[in-house]
This record gives structure tokens, sequence and C-alpha cells, in this order.
């Protein structure tokens, strides 16, 4: 279910949900019929919501990696650049990772 639950479990809804919002107001400003539309709403599903059904997609599936490549290497240049960002993200206790995904913290880390 979408919605309070959603955002009080941890998770960012933009990352979630918000892709395929994005990619639908992409295709539509790109004036994509409609087969166009599922596709990228399939690609976004893939690629920035992380769904796992996109292995009955195998060209989905290979973009995805470079899509993750890009991004990261975007995260790195924004820090060297000044910008912050979570500095608890696998311990804070709301939308951490360990919390989001209820990952019990291992001691030696």
């Amino acid at each position: 279910m979408y919605g309070t639950e959603h955002i009080v479990q941890g998770w960012h809804s933009g990352a979630t949900v918000g892709v395929f919002s994005a990619a639908a107001g992409a295709a539509a400003g790109l004036k994509l019929p409609a087969d166009k539309v599922v596709h990228a709403l399939g690609i976004a599903g893939r690629s920035r919501a992380g769904l796992m059904a996109a292995h009955s997609a195998p060209w989905s599936s290979a973009c995805t990696p470079a899509a993750r490549r890009r991004a990261e290497l975007y995260a790195a240049l924004l820090a060297e650049n000044e910008f912050t960002g979570i500095t608890d993200v696998f311990e804070s206790k709301y939308g951490g990772f360990c919390t989001t995904f209820r990952v019990r913290r291992i001691a030696s880390i």
C-alpha cells in the first residue's frame, strides 16, 4: 500500500513511485505514442525504482547498470563540490538503510 504507511516505513516516495510520474511527464512532453509510454514506464520501473519484473525485458535490464553508475558518479561529483548528503545513511533511526530494510547492525562494522 502506498501512502502514509510507505513513508512511515522510511521510504522516499520520489524514489519508489515518483519515477513513474517523471517518466510519464517526459513521455507526454515528447508526445510519445501509448506503446512508447508503456516502455518508458517499464524502463523507469527497472532503472530507478529497482523493480525485479525487468527480467522479462532484457534490454531494460541491460541499461540499468549504466544508469546506476551515472547516478553514483553524479553523487560523488556533488560531494566533491561541497554538496552534503545523509551522514548516517545506514544507521538513521528513521529512513536509514538498515531501519528501512530491517537489517540488523553487524557488531564488527
